[in-house]
């Protein structure tokens, strides 16, 4: 039996004053298993911390700072710099790294539970994902909408291009046509095949600017044509603007964790929790019945007990013969479960078509009787 005195409140018989594993001293437990090791926690058949995780859980803490802070540097610098350098993808890319580490830097926090978190620091991870979920939605759609008015000024430019030329191309000809009837003088129109005239028709614009064919360049010229005139007013509340907002907010919170953080790569992190029962009613799920029991029948002491290292019922789990049967057969469940909504759907498809067919007979019959009783 442990003992928990030192848990005691106000030295309250009535609360919670032992704890047992198995009905059992915790010293049953084996010399080997994670109770006496700081470096994993394993109970019930389940892993709950590994020292390992925590490494890999600050490297990509720090891999969203650093390319956060790239996203950031990236909009401060001027259009000529990022030309120079070609650095046109620095800020997409930055981003895209910055959704992938948060996204392993909390599939490994999974795995390095001791006491869960403070109220405070689970307000903070809530501007975290809030930001990083809007603020992705913003730009999203900033970049629907200027792609799609880009889209719409190419399609000007082409259907403009399209008919100049053609129209060039037929007075051209006809030109051509004119002067070898006067040359020739016979009257009679003299055929040409020779359509080396649309190669000379002027490609330029209204403003006598090249006017490129290349559609990746035209769309990104238009882009580029549009965010120039914007006013000051229409890009600070824009999409765009509150991307950058929602992503500051959220990349505050890690920076901040990691600024005031004491044990980042100091190996003082340890696995020093081990997982118990609470002493709660027989009708709670998954709770084991010498818990309950001892619930029922000690209500003057309310016992905790430490988890089995091994789950009793393993065999009894999904999961008990490895990941990989466990996999498919997930994927085989999920067969047979749309192989049984396509049938329901089938059968209520018949229903539907019975009842259709019996609306159509009973009013053809309606029909008959009425102009039977008529004639």
């Amino acid at each position: 039996m442990i003992d928990w005195a030192d848990h005691l409140i106000d030295g309250d018989s009535s609360s919670i004053v032992g704890a047992a594993a198995n009905s059992s001293s915790y010293y049953s437990f084996e010399s080997s298993s994670s109770m006496f090791d700081s470096t994993y926690t394993y109970s019930n058949g389940k892993l709950s911390c590994m020292k390992e995780f925590f490494t890999l859980h600050t490297i990509f803490n720090y891999m969203v700072f650093v390319s956060g802070l790239i996203c950031l540097v990236s909009r401060l610098l001027s259009a000529s710099t990022i030309h120079k350098y070609n650095l046109n993808s620095l800020h997409s890319w930055s981003g895209r790294i910055y959704i992938i580490s948060m996204l392993w830097s909390t599939a490994t926090s999974l795995v390095i539970n001791n006491e869960g978190l403070p109220i405070a620091v689970i307000t903070t991870f809530g501007g975290v994902m809030g930001g990083l979920t809007f603020g992705w939605i913003s730009i999203l759609i900033y970049q629907q909408k200027l792609t799609f008015q880009a889209t719409q000024i190419v399609q000007e430019k082409i259907i403009h291009k399209t008919t100049t030329t053609f129209m060039t191309m037929v007075v051209k000809k006809k030109k051509e046509r004119m002067m070898k009837k006067k040359k020739n003088g016979d009257g009679f129109d003299v055929e040409d095949d020779d359509d080396s005239s649309i190669d000379d028709v002027d490609d330029k614009d209204d403003n006598g600017n090249n006017l490129s064919l290349n559609l990746n360049e035209m769309i990104n010229g238009a882009k580029a044509d549009i965010i120039y005139h914007k006013t000051f007013v229409q890009r600070f509340f824009s999409f765009k603007a509150l991307h950058g907002i929602l992503f500051f907010v959220s990349w505050m919170q890690i920076t901040g964790r990691l600024i005031f953080s004491s044990h980042l790569f100091d190996n003082t992190f340890s696995c020093r929790s081990y997982p118990v029962y609470k002493p709660l009613p027989k009708d709670t799920l998954y709770v084991p019945d010498y818990v309950s029991d001892s619930y029922e029948h000690n209500n003057d002491q309310k016992l905790l007990f430490l988890m089995p290292i091994h789950d009793p019922e393993w065999e009894r789990k999904p999961w008990s013969n490895g990941p990989i049967k466990w996999g498919l057969m997930m994927i085989s469940q999920a067969q047979q479960q749309a192989q049984a909504q396509a049938q329901v759907l089938q059968q209520k498809v018949h229903v539907v078509k019975f009842v259709v067919l019996l609306v159509h007979v009973t009013s053809m019959i309606v029909v008959s009787v009425a102009i039977a009783v008529a004639v």
